[in-house]
Parts: C-alpha cells; sequence; structure tokens
C-alpha cells in the first residue's frame, strides 16, 4: 500500500502580504501594549533579519511553523542559541499578533521549542538511515522521482532548504554535473552533481517533460498543477521518514550530514567552504561537532588512559 503524499503546495494561510506594512502597524499595536521603546527596537530589527533572510532564500515572507524552524536552525548553526531565543520571541509576538488581527492564519508556531543556550551537536545520518530514506523514495511517479533527486542533491552539495527550492531548469547541467543555486546575501554558487544524483535528475527530467507546468523555469514542480515550495519540501520529507522509519529527517540535518560525510572522506575544509557556500572558516567546526565528538570518544578508547 503506497503511503498518501501531501505533495501540493496549497495556499499558504500564514504567508504575509504586505509585510513591511503589517510591520508598522504590529508596532502601533506594541506601543500600545506599553512595551518599551528598546523592546519594540529589538523586535522591529529581529523581524527585519528574518523577513530579508526570506527574500534573500526567494521565499514569500511567511510566519508557518516549518518557515521559522528552517530559520532558526541556521541562526543557531551561525550564532549562540541565545540569539535565536531573541528572535523567536519577536517573530511570536508578530505571529500572535498577526493571527489576531486575521492578517494570517491560526498561530502555528508554538510547538517550536526554545533554542537552547547551550550549543547543540546534530547527529549525522548513518549511511543506514541514508538507504532508507532513498529506499522510501522509490517509484515511477514524477513525485517519487523528484523526491528522489531532491535527497540525492542534499547529500551531494548539503544545500540550504531555500537553495534547494530555488533551482532553475535552466541551471541544471547534468552532463557536466554541475548545478547553479543563489545562496545566502544574492551570492551565486555552483553545487556539484555525482553520477548517482545525475542519474536520478535525469529520470525525474525525462517525467517532468509530461507535466502541464513543464515550460515553468522552477526545476521542482508537484504533481498536479501546482509548483513545489518551500512547505512542500519538508512535508515531502517527512513522508518519506515515516516510509523509511527514520526519525528527525528535515533539511537542515542533510547539511550537517554533508559535511560530515565530506571531512570523513578526507575532503579539505576549503573545498567544503565553497560547495557549502561558507566564507566564515568557523562554520566548518559548527557543521561537523558531531564528527569531532565521535572522534574524540574513539582516540579515549585508544588510549584508555584509566588502565593501570
Amino acid at each position: 500500500m503506497q503511503t498518501q503524499h501531501p505533495d501540493v503546495d496549497e495556499t499558504d494561510p500564514h504567508a504575509l502580504t504586505d509585510p513591511d506594512s503589517l510591520v508598522e502597524s504590529w508596532q502601533i499595536s506594541l506601543r500600545a501594549a506599553k512595551k518599551s521603546p528598546a523592546t519594540i527596537k529589538t523586535y522591529r530589527k529581529n523581524i527585519g533579519l528574518y523577513l530579508a533572510w526570506c527574500r534573500q532564500g526567494g521565499i514569500a515572507p511567511g510566519l508557518g511553523h516549518t518557515m521559522v524552524t528552517e530559520y532558526l536552525a541556521e541562526l543557531c548553526d551561525e550564532h549562540a542559541g541565545a540569539t535565536a531565543r531573541t528572535h523567536l520571541v519577536a517573530i511570536r509576538s508578530f505571529a500572535k499578533w498577526a493571527a489576531k488581527e486575521r492578517e494570517t492564519g491560526p498561530y502555528d508556531l508554538a510547538g517550536i521549542e526554545r533554542p537552547q543556550i547551550d550549543e547543540q551537536v546534530v547527529e549525522p545520518f548513518t549511511a543506514n538511515e541514508l538507504a532508507l530514506i532513498l529506499k522510501a523514495c522509490q517509484g515511477r511517479r514524477l513525485m517519487d522521482l523528484r523526491d528522489a533527486a531532491i535527497v540525492h542533491i542534499l547529500l551531494d552539495c548539503g544545500g540550504r532548504a531555500k537553495e534547494i527550492v530555488g533551482m532553475q531548469r535552466e541551471h541544471v547541467r547534468v552532463a557536466e554535473g554541475l548545478a547553479l543555486v543563489h545562496g545566502k546575501g544574492g551570492k551565486e554558487r555552483f553545487i556539484p552533481l555525482g553520477p548517482s544524483t545525475c542519474e536520478a535528475l535525469d529520470r525525474y527530467l525525462r517525467a517532468r517533460r509530461r507535466h502541464p507546468l513543464a515550460d515553468s523555469p522552477q526545476l521542482w514542480l508537484g504533481q498536479r498543477d501546482n509548483t513545489f515550495g518551500y512547505n512542500a519540501l519538508w512535508k515531502s520529507l517527512k513522508v518519506r521518514a515515516r516510509t523509511a522509519g527514520v526519525a528527525n529527517v528535515h533539511p537542515h540535518r542533510f547539511r550537517h550530514t554533508f559535511a560530515d560525510r565530506w571531512l570523513d572522506k578526507g575532503g579539505s575544509e576549503g573545498g567544503l567552504m565553497r560547495v557549502a557556500g561558507w566564507s566564515d572558516p568557523s562554520m566548518v567546526q559548527r557543521y561537523s561537532k558531531a564528527r569531532a565528538a565521535r572522534r574524540a570518544l574513539d582516540e579515549a578508547r585508544r588510549l584508555n588512559v584509566g588502565e593501570l
């Protein structure tokens, strides 16, 4: 029995129309609620950074659970957990106001846990988990071929979710094993496509030609007359994860897995930075914490310093 796949990108009930204008109205509400000028200034700054993150990734700004979660995940990787906490407080305040004013759908952020202040180690997927996820993508439907290609690309380059979703058909060079993506700050870079990824992409592209939106510039398409966006990527991965029986599957964990596998295979830190789209060398350490912790444990077992 095949798992039902919520493949379509329905209208996002948490999308923001004219977000800048809404921020102004929200600030009026904060002043009426006697919030201090310092609090209002901090809230506005943090919301501005969140909206800029959305726009830089080509994502329509919204206050939905998956989008805010991905944003916080990136913040936790690049800054202290306390920074992500202050951003979540501001976003929650804005989201509650927008829902109350019926500018968006019902408040959707209650289930997001506050980021830990201590830095957390994100465990990469094991080889067996990756095999199970890819097996869960097997099939000849367009959605199966698409999801298999996406998982392969995530493993090949560890791209950010918004980079993967924003891929354009004309920028994919299967024969050359390359694709162009738009990264943070509007920076473009080429990502590698290995032989298995190219094979998976070729299968998807051949099936894509029969889609009603085959002429769309967007690489990824939905099953019916729908495009495949940010929320659909999360939903698709969750469905594959349930089928595979693998927990905690989300785009950002693939990014950690990519970094771990790159270094484990002897890849250089400079090469990793280039492919992943990082300009700060400290990001290599942030994304390889799990590997460093594992190597330290292996070293401790080898040294066996407690043996007299």
